[in-house]
């Protein structure tokens, strides 16, 4: 693949492969420029996401992740919770819940253990 023919002010050609058949990348094409800059302003923009969603929520119990991750998820869909924080609170749930799960059965096994031995 050719790299962009655009040079720089410093007098270094882009780096970057040029996109289709033509010479220069997608940032550098004067026929996609002004779509090139919207797109890289709207990137930084999504950078910068910074959100509040409403009060802390208690998660003490798994139905507390499911209430949770009911509210997210019509959120995203309703265009009121941006898909990147709802990404992360389900990866946060999931999260969660392995270590809830994990802990539940650490305390089965403890409780067995303390039966087996109270027999022994």
């Amino acid at each position: 693949m050719a790299k962009c023919s655009f040079i720089k002010d410093s007098g270094e050609q882009c780096g970057a492969n040029s996109h289709g058949d033509g010479e220069f990348c997608y940032r550098h094409d004067p026929e996609v420029r002004e779509v090139a800059i919207e797109a890289s302003r709207r990137g930084g923009m999504n950078r910068a996401l910074q959100v509040v969603c409403g009060a802390p929520v208690e998660v003490k119990t798994a139905a507390d992740v499911t209430s949770l991750l009911g509210k997210v998820i019509n959120g995203v869909w309703a265009g009121e919770i941006p898909a990147q924080l709802g990404s992360a609170i389900g990866f946060l749930s999931n999260c969660w819940l392995k270590a809830y799960e994990y802990t539940e059965i650490e305390e089965r096994v403890k409780a067995i253990e303390v039966k087996f031995a109270k027999k022994s």
